[in-house]
């Protein structure tokens, strides 16, 4: 029956893009927690530099 396939790919297509959606999420939030630490290191670097 196509209409299942179907179904199911648009299923697959669905949970792999939520997925992709929450691991940039949390890539994000992650990136978002170590950006001040990052930037205040650079700084420190740059003026040690």
């Amino acid at each position: 029956m196509p209409w299942v396939d179907a179904e199911h790919a648009s299923w697959v297509t669905t949970v792999r893009s939520g997925i992709v959606d929450g691991a940039a999420r949390a890539l994000r939030v992650m990136s978002g927690h170590l950006r001040r630490p990052i930037t205040s290191s650079v700084a420190v670097i740059e003026r040690i530099g």
